[in-house]
């Protein structure tokens, strides 16, 4: 059968961006917030400020249903760990090669680094990561 389509996946996504609404828009912002140690209090306070306009408990209830802190606790490691890597293999790589880094992946690298040194006990992520390497090495 002859493919149909009028427009390819690619042109799609490059034309529209998907709908993004109530707390879908921040739940990278609140699980940043939550692996902090900010309370859902302070996180229903600062998603307020930002415009969301429904009650404490709508929010606690949305909450439940859409984010597992735990699992999101997993990935943000999981996500660090493949970034040090990254920024590892740049590093004996030319400047040319290097890509482009927007603000917005700084900032979600640094969140996530603050993220791993209060899972570490206050160790901080490079302190961590320079040890393992120092290990790898030995070993």
């Amino acid at each position: 059968m002859e493919n149909t389509k009028k427009i390819s996946l690619e042109e799609f996504i490059a034309k529209k961006k998907p709908d993004i609404h109530g707390l879908n828009r921040f739940h990278d912002d609140i699980v940043a917030l939550h692996n902090s140690g900010y309370s859902l209090k302070q996180i229903h306070e600062y998603v307020s400020l930002n415009g969301y306009k429904a009650s404490y408990s709508s929010f606690t209830r949305w909450v439940k249903r859409h984010v597992n802190f735990e699992r999101e606790a997993i990935e943000t490691v999981k996500t660090e760990e493949n970034s040090v890597k990254l920024i590892s293999s740049l590093d004996t790589k030319t400047q040319e090669t290097t890509p482009p880094t927007s603000e917005s992946n700084k900032e979600k690298i640094e969140r996530m680094k603050a993220s791993m040194e209060k899972l570490l006990g206050g160790e901080t992520f490079d302190e961590q990561f320079a040890a393992l390497n120092k290990e790898k090495k030995a070993g």
